[in-house]
């Protein structure tokens, strides 16, 4: 996900990003943050709000830099 935020960062392109992809991931990474602090997994929850943040920021990006 980070190599893909610089890219879109430096470019202002998010044509290469699917809206429903990043979508489902955001969904199935929050399912893991409930389901991580649900079960006091530490490495789940942890593992997983990073990749929703990353996910989010993404999504933030394709929602601001599409045309």
């Amino acid at each position: 996900f980070f190599p893909q935020i610089y890219k879109n960062q430096k470019t202002r392109s998010v044509s290469d990003l699917s809206a429903l992809m990043l979508l489902n991931f955001f969904i199935c990474s929050l399912a893991w943050v409930i389901y991580g602090g649900l079960t006091g997994s530490t490495y789940v929850l942890l593992t997983n709000v990073a990749c929703l943040c990353a996910c989010g920021f993404l999504l933030g990006q394709k929602m601001y830099f599409q045309k």
